[in-house]
């Protein structure tokens, strides 16, 4: 990627996005890192990144952007465009990832997961599109998952919006190639973020309980493992051992030669 690019960043408070706005800018580009409530919750985050930035001589500006709110992400895309000129790529990292029981969500939860994850990318390519249009070039980078492949236990609402943006992706693909703008997916793997430690809740906690018969199954399983064991373990047989158990329980063991095993094997 040119050094030269003018590159926005949402999500960038911690995790992923803090640290590919911080690449990026280490890398010689014009990064414009956004994250909601930079003067409040997340000012900490903000000083962060912009003292780090200061103290190595990159280009790095933060601005404040709340995705699931249209006129949030209108004023700051207008804000960026004012003072850079143009925008080159927009990395649409910004997300939240919640777990539960699927059964237990409550359409509002949903709709607060898609929110972030879906709705939120939308709104951000809309406000900058038009320019990268006018301009015949851009890049819509979305920062995806591999549940936007493959579903997980639990993980059935957070798939359920990386499926949707994926699928939007792919859409812009097709639409804006022609513009010269690009739209591409990026699936990370595993990687350390407080996405969990803000998990929110379902919302139904009767969907979320048990049958009674999941509790009676645990319960038997449970007594299983903290029983005592009886005796010790018997010892495993030597390979090709004949064993015959006698009336006290033991195992008497003979040594077979291969013509007897093969003897038996054909009875």
């Amino acid at each position: 990627m040119s050094r030269d690019k003018v590159i926005v960043v949402t999500g960038t408070s911690s995790g992923l996005g803090k640290l590919t706005a911080e690449t990026l800018a280490a890398a010689g580009s014009q990064v414009y890192a956004t994250m909601r409530n930079s003067s409040g919750s997340n000012r900490n985050a903000r000083e962060a990144l912009l003292d780090a930035a200061t103290d190595s001589g990159q280009k790095l500006s933060v601005v404040d952007m709340d995705v699931t709110d249209e006129q949030s992400v209108g004023r700051a895309i207008t804000s960026i465009l004012a003072e850079a000129g143009h925008v080159d790529v927009v990395v649409n990292n910004a997300g939240v990832m919640n777990v539960g029981v699927t059964e237990a969500y409550t359409l509002e939860a949903m709709q607060r997961q898609f929110e972030v994850n879906f709705y939120g990318p939308a709104r951000v390519n809309r406000a900058v599109l038009p320019h990268m249009r006018e301009r015949g070039s851009g890049l819509l980078i979305q920062v995806s998952s591999l549940a936007g492949r493959l579903v997980f236990p639990f993980f059935g609402v957070y798939s359920a919006s990386k499926f949707a943006v994926e699928a939007l992706a792919e859409s812009y693909r097709h639409k804006l190639s022609r513009f010269g703008v690009d739209s591409i997916i990026v699936e990370p793997g595993p990687f350390w973020t407080k996405l969990i430690d803000r998990n929110g809740d379902p919302g139904s906690r009767q969907h979320a309980r048990p049958p009674a018969a999941s509790h009676r199954r645990r319960r038997r399983l449970r007594s299983r493992r903290t029983q005592p064991r009886g005796r010790a373990r018997p010892e495993r047989p030597a390979r090709g051992a004949r064993v015959r158990h006698d009336s006290s329980g033991r195992i008497e063991e003979q040594q077979q030669q291969n013509t007897d095993d093969t003897k038996e094997i054909k009875q």
